[in-house]
């Protein structure tokens, strides 16, 4: 069978199960399995062998079973980084590319913390971009912490290091940030049982489940992380749809000032930001 006509035959059938995206998926788990690169696909148009078939169509029967597309191929693209994601390990998302967008266009962090940091891809996008600071990750998920390592060799980034604690318990000698960032759990526990079955039943409950209100981790690291802030030190979180109100509240209440709030590329608000002044 011609390359081409197994991407139309694998379209037709991510479309029958509702998959959004059902042609780039098709092209993607097609050129994968077959180990065809895209262009040589669409170029060339070859012949497929039987074990090139074989290889994608078990590629395609754990989309069916609604795998994200990221764990079946080993990897995401986060700025400019290739990630490996898999079991137990968020795959990072837009709106987390955004917040890492923003943060890099104040230069004045040195030193840095990404609290919940999971495949590491706000750390380690930070320290690419700032090759002159310092950045810590963390995450209380030892398997994230592995994800995190890797990433950071695999993209050839050293000004990064990834500790394995429960939010701050790492730092017991305090150390003092220039900016602490982000992308805490934050589905209402209620509500994770609404989400897509590839997040639902895929993607790790710990980087997902916020508690009951979706705003557990907030509540922690707004009260704790003013104690390991500079002097002007920044906290950039990423948060969940319609909880503007009530994180904009608790950022006050800490007494932290300059707060704002960032939409995202769908009028959302998405990201809030304050500053610490001691």
């Amino acid at each position: 069978m011609k390359a081409i006509n197994k991407v139309r035959e694998v379209t037709g059938i991510l479309r029958e199960y509702g998959i959004e995206g059902a042609r780039k998926e098709a092209e993607i788990l097609i050129a994968y399995g077959a180990g065809i690169e895209a262009l040589e696909m669409y170029r060339d148009n070859p012949d497929m062998t039987d074990s090139q078939i074989y290889a994608a169509e078990k590629l395609l029967s754990r989309r069916l079973l609604r795998e994200p597309l990221s764990y079946i191929i080993g990897h995401e693209e986060f700025m400019d980084l290739t990630l490996e994601v898999g079991d137990g390990v968020l795959i990072p998302r837009p709106e987390t590319e955004l917040m890492a967008e923003h943060a890099l266009k104040k230069r004045g962090a040195h030193t840095i913390l990404d609290l919940c940091t999971g495949s590491g891809c706000l750390a380690l996008a930070l320290a690419m971009g700032i090759p002159s600071s310092q950045v810590y990750g963390v995450d209380i998920s030892d398997v994230a912490i592995g994800y995190a390592k890797r990433n950071a060799l695999r993209n050839n980034i050293s000004n990064v290091t990834f500790l394995h604690g429960d939010l701050f318990e790492p730092f017991k000698d305090k150390k003092f940030f220039d900016l602490i960032i982000s992308n805490p759990p934050y589905i209402r526990s209620g509500d994770i049982i609404g989400l897509q079955p590839e997040i639902r039943e895929w993607e790790s409950k710990t980087a997902l489940d916020g508690g009951e209100d979706g705003l557990d981790f907030y509540r922690r690291i707004i009260l704790s992380a003013s104690g390991y802030l500079k002097d002007r030190g920044r906290l950039m979180l990423e948060i969940g749809a319609g909880q503007s109100d009530d994180t904009a509240e608790m950022i006050r209440s800490a007494g932290y000032s300059c707060f704002r709030i960032i939409k995202d590329y769908n009028g959302i608000e998405r990201i809030v930001e304050a500053e610490w002044r001691n």
